[in-house]
């Protein structure tokens, strides 16, 4: 007996997605139960950043079913705060299908970073899915003190706290995309692997550019990499250094 939830043949329309490959950009469409994508434009092969395992939590034949176990689950999945915060962003965004590609690339290279180094993975892959429209950006404030209609689509405020993430984290996700908007410097973990997410996220673009363009460019954000982990990545998917082949 095939597991339900892994039955295509029940799914809706949002079961299958197109997710942009991190090395080209190239518009991926990848299914919730797959745990990688393979692009056919560059051919590299990536996580499902939007895979849908929860039934792995719990089922004792997600070893069987998935090829994990229950106990390692949340090694191969994002974490369901991150998940919401996808589905958040998403939806206020509001079929801008393309903005939502831009948030989904940072987010790729700030989880896989964030694999490699430190911080706090709440703070910087909910920062990474608001960074590319940074310009949305409000202070924090208490509500009841905000102007009438004041709140962008994207407000971040607005977004953390339909997924429930504690005030404290709020605050520390605002004041890291106020220093970006302000274009300063932080100098903490999650500064430094969501800036180099964000430089990643450039360099692909840079590449699906004309050869003129991208090669001065690419080689500029390449060195603007701030982190070991940033630059092991730009090498594995962009060649050594982030050099544009």
């Amino acid at each position: 007996m095939q597991c339900p939830g892994q039955d295509r043949r029940s799914w809706t329309a949002d079961m299958a997605f197109d997710i942009p490959c991190p090395r080209c950009t190239h518009a991926v469409e990848v299914f919730k139960d797959e745990q990688r994508a393979r692009c056919r434009r560059c051919g590299h092969r990536f996580a499902n950043p939007k895979g849908a395992f929860d039934c792995a939590n719990w089922c004792e034949y997600a070893e069987q079913c998935v090829g994990v176990s229950a106990s390692r689950v949340n090694s191969l999945i994002e974490t369901a705060l991150a998940h919401r915060l996808m589905g958040a962003v998403e939806g206020r965004l509001r079929g801008d299908t393309a903005g939502f590609a831009r948030s989904l690339l940072v987010f790729q290279h700030a989880g896989a970073l964030m694999a490699r180094s430190g911080g706090d993975a709440r703070i910087v892959l909910a920062a990474a899915l608001l960074l590319p429209h940074v310009s949305d950006v409000v202070p924090l404030e208490p509500e009841e003190d905000r102007a009438p209609g004041g709140s962008s689509p994207l407000d971040p405020v607005a977004v953390l706290r339909s997924v429930e993430l504690d005030e404290a984290a709020i605050a520390q996700v605002v004041e890291l995309l106020e220093v970006f908007r302000r274009r300063a410097v932080l100098d903490t973990p999650e500064f430094r692997n969501l800036n180099d997410a964000r430089l990643l996220a450039q360099l692909a673009t840079e590449r699906a550019a004309p050869e003129a363009s991208r090669r001065d460019q690419g080689h500029a954000l390449a060195a603007d990499l701030g982190t070991e982990a940033g630059r092991q990545r730009a090498c594995e998917l962009f060649g050594c250094g982030g050099q544009v082949a």
